[in-house]
């Protein structure tokens, strides 16, 4: 998967599940769904997300992320 941010490539280290990708291993960063609540035009939609290592310690830095 690529970073939601930088577009880095994430790999995938190990597979363990076919239907959720947020179970499996990821080499130097994070796979999780989100979802859009009420107010956004994607109300109840779910989207798969990657952000690497990298950018999650730049936002964190920035206080972008908490």
């Amino acid at each position: 998967m690529k970073c939601l941010i930088c577009g880095k490539n994430i790999q995938e280290v190990h597979h363990f599940n076919d239907e959720d990708p947020t179970r499996n291993c990821w080499d130097g960063g994070v796979v999780e769904w989100v979802t859009a609540g009420y107010g956004s035009v994607h109300d109840c939609s779910r989207f798969l997300v990657c952000i690497c290592d990298a950018c999650i310690t730049e936002r964190l830095s920035d206080g972008c992320l908490k």
